[in-house]
C-alpha cells in the first residue's frame, strides 16, 4: 500500500514505462471481515483497519469522480472483472466500445457501499468509535448514490451518462459515411447525449486520421471537440471512440485524412443495455425487502439469467447473448456466482442460492471429471467449461459453507444452523470437529466427545 492509501490491482506486475498502474476493485474490506468469519482473529482486524480506511478512502478521491458528483468512475474495463459486456466491449466488433469512463455504474457503487458496510462492522466490533462516526455518514452518501441510479421503468440499477446523470438508448445519427470530408448529421438531441463514432473497413492498420464534431452543448451553446483517429480503440479492421462532451445537439462531423476505404457511424451513447453488473446492489446489502425482490425475480427468470448452469453475464434477451461467450457476452463466471449467490442468502432466498450452488458446481464436477481441471468460465446452456485452465474456475468453498449455514472456526468452535436446503445428508470435516446436516436435524461432533444433537 501507498502512502495515499493506493493498493494495485497487480501487485509486483512489473510495469511497462508507457503503463500505468490500476487501483485495486473496492472489496478488500469485505475480503478481510469475511475472512474474519473464519479465524476470529482479532489482532488481524486491528491491523487492518487503519489500511483499510485508506484505501477506502482513496477511491473517494477527486481523481476517481471526474464529475464530482459523489459517484466514482471506472478507469478500466479490467477493474470490473469482465471485458465482454455489450455496453464497453472494446476488443469484440459486436460490442459498443464506450469509454467507461464516461458512464457511473451501479457495480461501482455497490462495491463502496459493501465497503463502507464491512468498514462499519469492524469498528462496531472493534468498539472504534472515531472510524464510526467518519464511516457511517460515507456510508448513508453512498447508499442515497445508489439509490440514484434504479431505474422506475426498467425495475432495476442502470448504467447513467456521467455527465448528463441519464439512462438513454442508442440512436444512429448517419450510417455508413464513406469518402465524406462533411457528414451532415443535422441531429437534435433531447435529452443531450455523449458521441460514439465507429470507423469500419481498410485493414488492421489505424488511420491516422482526426474527426471533428460540431453542434451544442447541453445549454444550447456552441460546441466542438476534437478527436484523433490515434485515440481510437482498433481490432480487426474496425475501431471505435467516445466523444468526451455531450451534445443536445450535433449538426456535423467533419473528417480529415480518412480514406474512402473506410466508412463511419455516428450514434449515441446506449446506457440501457441489462447485465449482471446491475444486481450487485443485491450483495452490497442494504435494499429494502420489496427493492430485493424485485431484483431476485428477474434473476430467477428462465427468458433471462436464471439459466442451467447458472447466471450469464447477460441476460438471454440481450442481441449479443451467447451462452458460450465466444460470439457475445454471457457464460457462467464462477466469480460473479458467488457474489450474487452471497446476494440471494443475504436476503433469504436460501433455497435459490442452494439451486444456484449446484448448477454451478454440476458443470465444474462435469468438466474436472473430463478434462482433470477446472475451466476459466463455463457454457451458460450445459455442463462444459471453457476459457484458460484457471484457479478462478474452481467452486467457491466460502460460498458453499455459507449455502450449507456450517463454519468451523477451531477444534472447539463451530457456527452452524439455518435452513438446510441442499436436498441430500451433508458431512463436513475441519479442525477435528465433524459436522452433519440434513433437513431434520444437525449434529455436532467434537474431537473425542459425544455428538451433540
Amino acid at each position: 500500500q501507498k502512502p495515499d492509501g493506493w493498493i494495485d490491482w497487480k501487485p509486483g506486475q512489473p510495469l511497462l514505462p508507457t503503463q500505468e498502474s490500476t487501483l485495486c476493485p473496492p472489496l478488500l474490506a469485505r475480503l478481510a471481515w469475511t475472512l474474519f468469519q473464519y479465524t476470529e482473529d482479532e489482532a488481524f482486524l486491528r491491523e487492518s483497519l487503519p489500511k483499510l480506511v485508506r484505501f477506502f478512502n482513496r477511491w473517494l478521491q477527486p481523481d476517481r469522480d471526474a464529475d464530482s458528483d459523489g459517484i466514482p468512475e471506472w478507469q478500466s474495463e479490467a477493474q470490473m472483472g469482465y471485458a465482454f459486456l455489450p455496453t464497453f466491449a472494446t476488443w469484440q466488433t459486436w460490442g459498443q466500445g464506450a469509454d467507461i469512463h464516461t458512464v457511473e455504474t451501479p457495480d461501482m457503487i455497490a462495491y463502496l457501499v459493501s465497503e463502507a458496510h464491512s468498514l462499519h462492522e469492524i469498528a462496531t466490533y472493534l468498539w472504534d468509535e472515531k472510524r464510526l462516526q467518519q464511516i457511517k455518514p460515507q456510508l448513508d452518501r453512498l447508499t442515497t448514490a445508489l439509490e440514484s441510479l434504479w431505474d422506475m421503468k426498467a425495475q432495476r440499477y442502470t448504467y447513467r451518462d456521467r455527465d448528463t446523470h441519464s439512462t438513454q438508448a442508442g440512436q444512429v445519427l448517419f450510417s455508413e459515411a464513406r469518402g465524406l470530408e462533411t457528414i451532415p448529421v443535422a441531429a437534435e438531441l433531447k435529452p443531450a447525449a455523449r458521441i460514439i463514432l465507429r470507423v469500419k473497413g481498410g485493414t488492421d492498420v489505424q488511420p491516422n486520421c482526426t474527426f471533428t464534431l460540431e453542434g451544442l452543448d447541453p445549454s444550447g451553446a456552441p460546441q466542438t471537440e476534437k478527436l484523433e483517429g490515434s485515440a481510437l480503440t482498433w481490432v480487426r479492421g474496425q475501431g471505435v471512440i467516445t466523444s468526451h462532451h455531450t451534445f443536445s445537439q450535433l449538426d456535423r462531423v467533419k473528417v480529415d485524412r480518412l480514406s474512402r476505404v473506410y466508412m463511419v457511424d455516428v450514434l449515441t451513447l446506449d446506457t440501457s443495455r441489462e447485465d449482471l453488473t446491475h444486481y450487485l446492489p443485491l450483495w452490497a446489502g442494504g435494499l429494502s425487502a420489496e427493492r430485493a425482490a424485485t431484483l431476485i425475480s428477474r434473476l430467477m427468470d428462465s427468458n433471462a439469467f436464471w439459466q442451467a448452469t447458472g447466471m450469464p453475464m447477460v441476460p438471454a434477451t440481450d442481441p449479443n447473448y451467447d451462452p458460450s461467450n465466444a460470439d457475445g457476452g454471457g457464460g457462467i463466471w464462477p466469480y460473479w456466482q458467488t457474489l450474487l449467490g452471497e446476494g440471494l442468502l443475504e436476503h433469504g432466498a436460501i433455497e435459490q442460492a442452494t439451486e444456484l450452488y449446484k448448477r454451478l458446481l454440476n458443470a465444474q464436477a462435469t468438466t474436472m471429471r473430463q478434462h482433470k481441471a477446472f475451466r476459466e468460465f463455463y457454457h451458460a446452456d450445459r455442463p462444459e467449461g471453457l476459457g484458460d485452465r484457471r484457479l478462478s474456475g474452481i467452486p467457491s468453498l466460502h460460498l458453499l459453507l455459507r449455502v450449507l449455514g456450517v463454519r468451523i472456526i477451531s477444534p472447539t468452535r463451530v457456527w452452524t444452523g439455518g435452513t438446510f436446503a441442499w436436498g441430500r445428508p451433508v458431512k463436513i470435516t475441519q479442525h477435528g470437529i465433524t459436522v452433519e446436516r440434513t433437513a431434520e436435524q444437525t449434529v455436532i461432533t467434537f474431537p473425542g466427545a459425544d455428538p451433540i444433537t
